[in-house]
């Protein structure tokens, strides 16, 4: 019986390298190119942002079968080490792609306390384990100087 082998970089990331070597053999800027494809220009860009991920980051990210989307909300984190930190979270964790992105601003919102980092990781844990029982929850968060405001909503009439 023949296995598939994961691709070592994700199919998104493969063809956004192959617009860009195509944009740049007919020097076509991003919305010539976007135009040409059928596409919009802001699409066409999110696409071609991809390919910031350091390879480590893509090979992980194929390796996991984690989401164009997953990606994108990615970028956000500064180092390769944060970025493969999250997919490690995001696996383990199932998260989804709204998921991933409340979990990636806390971490861009948390402050370096160790205490507190605890705390939020907790948090997600706690949140990601509502959500795969059924339960619809909502994490946003907001930050004045050095309070972090977070809010939890959670679907009471479901579950």
């Amino acid at each position: 019986m023949l296995t598939k082998v994961p691709e070592s970089i994700p199919e998104y990331i493969r063809t956004a390298q192959q617009t860009a070597r195509w944009m740049q053999q007919c020097r076509l800027n991003q919305t010539q190119a976007a135009r040409a494809l059928g596409k919009s220009q802001s699409a066409l860009a999110n696409q071609l942002r991809l390919l910031r991920l350091p390879t480590a980051v893509q090979q992980s990210l194929a390796l996991h079968r984690l989401s164009q989307r997953h990606a994108r909300a990615l970028l956000r984190l500064p180092t390769q080490a944060q970025q493969l930190a999250a997919i490690e979270t995001i696996v383990r964790h199932g998260l989804n792609v709204a998921q991933t992105e409340a979990y990636i601003d806390t971490l861009q919102a948390a402050p370096h306390s160790p205490a507190l980092c605890r705390f939020l990781s907790e948090l997600r844990h706690l949140l990601t384990r509502l959500h795969t029982a059924g339960i619809p929850v909502k994490l946003t968060h907001t930050r004045s100087g050095t309070a972090l405001k977070i809010t939890i909503e959670i679907d009471a009439g479901k579950g």
